[in-house]
């Protein structure tokens, strides 16, 4: 292919969108019975977009209704909702510059925000909850333990690598451009609301959290941080001592028969 068109190869594999809807059906209307490979290259497309949609929609629908139970008691309803917005979406993506705005979604809509997503919960996993809590719980589901290899990349390995990642991808940041079209600075900034969109709920909801919590602001940050078991541990302690102190002692002939000792 680029010999024949006369072009570096390195500007004729690309990579992105351009290698899947350009370089790829280019070297399938090469190969013999084209129409039947292409039609079968695009129905894989189809199927493993289909795919993808579902485990994400699935994510969304299954935290909305646990959190709010009149959703999952109209699940039909709202499940014909999401998808009617995935559709309005992507109808931009089927206009006459619907490349480029797939193209900008490709970028921002999911590297950055996976990897703050990913880095918050290796933190919060490992240094709030806790490695050996963690441990313990699969311990509970598969009847042993991690070993210490798992708990240092969980502990220092991974958050250290996905710091890495994300200050090194910041750092080489480039805007947006698709082969000698450059993207203007406004879909720069579109790109990186869409990116924050849902980084943005994890502080936010930290800080609701933060403010709805009675108590000062040391006390707050206790309760906060410490796991669900730990609380529900500690209230069926208090309990015990609690019911034990309030125990009234019975006398019984013995205990009123002893005499007194004295000092």
């Amino acid at each position: 292919m680029a010999h024949a068109a006369g072009r570096p190869i390195q500007d004729v594999a690309t990579e992105g969108p351009g290698l899947v809807f350009v370089v790829y059906p280019a070297a399938i209307a090469t190969m013999p019975g084209s129409i039947f490979w292409a039609l079968i290259f695009f129905m894989m497309l189809l199927t493993l977009g289909l795919d993808s949609s579902f485990g994400g929609s699935e994510a969304i629908i299954t935290a909305l209704s646990d959190e709010f139970p009149k959703i999952g008691r109209h699940r039909e309803i709202f499940v014909a909702c999401l998808f009617s917005l995935y559709f309005m979406v992507g109808l931009a993506s089927c206009s006459q510059g619907g490349f480029y705005f797939f193209h900008l979604l490709d970028r921002y809509a999911a590297g950055y925000s996976m990897l703050f997503a990913v880095f918050f919960e290796a933190i919060a996993v490992s240094w709030i909850y806790g490695t050996q809590r963690f441990c313990d719980d699969i311990r509970d589901m598969i009847g042993f333990s991690p070993g210490y290899y798992w708990r240092f990349c969980w502990k220092f390995a991974a958050p250290l690598f996905l710091l890495f990642i994300i200050v090194y991808g910041l750092l080489g940041y480039e805007p947006l451009r698709y082969e000698d079209y450059v993207y203007p600075s406004w879909a720069n900034v579109l790109g990186w609301m869409i990116a924050g969109s849902s980084v943005i709920m994890i502080p936010a909801v930290a800080i609701c959290k933060f403010v709805s919590t009675p108590g000062s602001c040391s006390k707050r940050l206790k309760i906060l941080t410490t796991p669900w078991r730990d609380t529900q541990l500690g209230s069926q302690i208090n309990g015990m001592v609690q019911s034990e102190s309030n125990q009234v002692r019975i006398p019984t002939p013995e205990t009123l028969n002893q005499a007194p000792v004295e000092v």
